[in-house]
């Protein structure tokens, strides 16, 4: 039965980790049984609903699996997705211990929590639904233009607000009460970020991703403009954008971008 755990459910995890495994605050404790590790991963997947799960220890290795899937696509995901979150976790101003990466493809939830405290473990989660409800919500449809679009984006608060960039880190659009230096960087990182998520052959292409840290969410979506230009759409709060609003959006700049390819 699929338990509710809210918006940090690294916090839960964790807390369970201990429970199973023993773990304690000492860096020196020795190795952790295989057994302690997959009766921890099963109750990953019965309580978040998800079918498969895997452990990463600090050096990256996949050190215990459920679920259906096979030891390629394991050592595929723990890769790809260690170097997309050593790039998304820089996007936090504030760095903390317990950090969630979620990427959507089609059909398909990915998320990688790093959970905090000593030793530092990654949970990788694969199922057809997010473990972070807040993301599952759908929202109505709007047009506007680029500051009216982002005006959206960014509402209804507690959103910081929402931009636009391309993969350059040229700013297209801003609305909300975020520190420029952030919104410069933000669309060479989160390029990054894709570039690593949809090299995971076994998923397919990425449609969005979310990064959860500081209490913060910053969701992101990218539309291709051309075949070597793309721009990379983000919002920011403690509050996450619905999935159906992001994907309303994604919809949207399409259209514009067809309407006028050249508007930037």
């Amino acid at each position: 039965m699929t338990m509710f755990m809210g918006d940090s459910p690294g916090r839960v995890l964790r807390g369970a980790l201990a429970s199973f495994l023993g773990l304690s605050n000492q860096p020196d404790r020795p190795a952790y049984g295989l057994a302690g590790w997959e009766r921890f991963l099963d109750f990953c997947r019965q309580t978040l609903g998800v079918d498969s799960a895997f452990a990463v220890d600090p050096s990256g290795l996949v050190i215990a699996h459920r679920g259906t899937l096979n030891t390629q696509v394991l050592e595929e995901l723990a890769a790809r997705l260690g170097l997309a979150t050593t790039h998304a976790h820089r996007l936090a101003e504030q760095p903390e211990d317990e950090f969630a990466l979620v990427v959507r493809y089609r059909g398909k939830w990915l998320t990688m929590l790093r959970l905090a405290g000593e030793p530092v473990f990654k949970i990788g989660l694969v199922g057809a639904n997010p473990v972070h409800p807040a993301l599952v919500h759908p929202d109505s449809m709007l047009g506007g233009d680029w500051n009216d679009l982002m005006r959206w984006a960014g509402d209804p608060p507690p959103a910081q607000g929402a931009f636009l960039v391309d993969n350059t880190g040229l700013v297209i659009a801003n609305h909300g009460h975020i520190d420029d230096l952030f919104v410069q960087g933000i669309g060479g990182r989160l390029s990054l970020v894709y570039e690593q998520t949809d090299r995971i052959k076994s998923m397919g292409r990425s449609s969005w991703l979310a990064v959860h840290h500081d209490q913060q969410w910053l969701v992101s979506v990218r539309v291709k403009v051309s075949k070597s230009k793309q721009v990379v759409f983000a919002s920011r709060g403690p509050v996450p954008m619905h999935a159906g609003r992001i994907m309303d959006l994604k919809r949207v700049l399409r259209l514009k971008l067809k309407a006028d390819p050249n508007a930037f």
